[in-house]
């Protein structure tokens, strides 16, 4: 994998305190990861960068326009995608990559290169379920359906049942309880549930 110049952030003339950095990216970006789950794309990485004597931390305000393909449809559209998280650095003898907690660079490293970061960010912001923005009220409204209506799934058919009242269905779980042998722990949690 290439790494983009534009990416890099020289932090050895970097004095200590807060900098910030804004970095442009377009379709070059997705460009650069076989497989990617985005190939268009284009945004902006805002980037306030903390330097302390033994550490550095990155604080990640990404905003960005990708394309993704509709699950429903098949059709591309765009979807608007907003991210923040943060990457730490500390210093130590050897270089070491980000593990999900922190990365060790050395004390005379020039520059970070942070494309890896604003890739992966941007990668996670992606919804799981990806519809184009027409069959998003339809599904919203599924959804208040399903919530307003009880139902009963079996065998992957939707039956919808009416408000049964609880002594007759009381009554006819006891009746089903006389004509099988009961385990004796069931019993003792039945005496627990009637008091």
């Amino acid at each position: 994998m290439k790494t983009l110049k534009q990416f890099d952030i020289d932090i050895f003339q970097l004095g200590l305190g807060e900098h910030e950095f804004s970095l442009s990216f377009d379709d070059t970006l997705f460009e650069q990861f076989e497989f990617s789950l985005v190939e268009k794309g284009n945004g902006v990485a805002d980037i306030r960068l903390t330097k302390g004597s033994r550490h550095i931390s990155m604080d990640f305000a990404i905003d960005a326009t990708v394309e993704l393909i509709c699950d429903r449809s098949v059709e591309p559209y765009e979807e608007e995608i907003t991210v923040e998280d943060s990457v730490f650095f500390k210093y130590g003898d050897e270089e070491e990559p980000y593990d999900g907690e922190f990365a060790v660079i050395t004390k005379d490293t020039l520059r970070i290169n942070v494309m890896e970061f604003v890739y992966e960010f941007l990668t996670l912001g992606l919804p799981m379920k990806r519809l184009h923005p027409r069959y998003r009220e339809e599904e919203e409204e599924e959804d208040l359906l399903a919530e307003l209506l009880p139902d009963r799934r079996e065998d992957g058919k939707l039956v919808y049942q009416s408000d049964v009242d609880e002594e007759s269905e009381e009554t006819t779980d006891e009746a089903e309880d006389d004509d099988q042998p009961v385990d004796p722990r069931w019993e003792a949690l039945k005496k627990l549930k009637k008091k």
